[in-house]
């Protein structure tokens, strides 16, 4: 649980609490960090990185890409979507 009182301090500590976990991540090190986990506000927010990861293992044609915007806007046919895609 974040421990700083503005979240402001906390991005700005984002970097420094959590590069050598999410680099050994990255490098297939370890598969997950509680670090990495509780402390990636932004990295975890851009999304662009994440996806190019599974890129690697899995093709484009493997992987559904949702907004949440649309999702939450319309669970049903999100939900179709999924459903059609599987």
């Amino acid at each position: 649980l974040e421990m700083e009182k503005d979240m402001d301090t906390a991005f700005a500590l984002e970097k420094e609490r959590t590069e050598k976990d999410t680099q050994r991540i990255i490098n297939g090190e370890i598969a997950t960090s509680p670090l990495h986990q509780h402390f990636t506000y932004v990295q975890r927010s851009i999304y662009t990185p994440q996806i190019k990861r599974w890129l690697g293992y899995f093709s484009k044609d493997q992987m559904l890409v949702l907004q949440s915007e649309s999702f939450f806007a319309s669970p049903g046919q999100a939900l179709e979507e999924i459903g059609d895609f599987l």
